[in-house]
């Protein structure tokens, strides 16, 4: 309630919160602004505690953004998956949050999904290998 224009369609304070955190894990994410707050219309606070938690959120992703990026081989599972006699795959799956990777060449690991590792599991390449190779 607490802006100069409000729009009587949006976002509830629970999927705001989502998208913060959403946002603080995304790598390129460099800042982040919460706009159009009114204190003075603010009558109960409730804007105030909607956007502080907003912030936390957006703060708790950036925490968990370190733990998404591949990091450490050796903290992965590999699964090797042959194509074809000359091509096979390389997929790892990080022990600590159970994201995929997938291995493009030695010097290039993509991020993945588990449906990738099953499609290729069936002799099928991923769609993020041929548009990553």
């Amino acid at each position: 309630p607490a802006t100069n224009n409000p729009q009587a369609f949006g976002l509830t304070a629970r999927e705001a919160c989502q998208l913060s955190w959403y946002a603080g894990t995304n790598v390129g994410l460099k800042s982040a602004s919460f706009c159009n707050y009114s204190p003075q219309k603010d009558d109960n606070k409730q804007t105030a505690a909607v956007v502080a938690t907003m912030m936390w959120y957006l703060i708790e992703g950036f925490y968990y953004r370190r733990k998404t990026l591949f990091h450490d081989k050796n903290s992965c599972d590999k699964y090797k998956v042959a194509i074809t006699e000359e091509l096979t795959l390389v997929f790892y799956k990080n022990k600590f949050n159970e994201k995929w990777w997938l291995e493009i060449n030695e010097n290039k690991i993509i991020p993945c999904s588990y449906q990738d590792y099953v499609q290729a599991s069936k002799g099928d390449l991923p769609q993020r290998w041929i548009k990553n190779n």
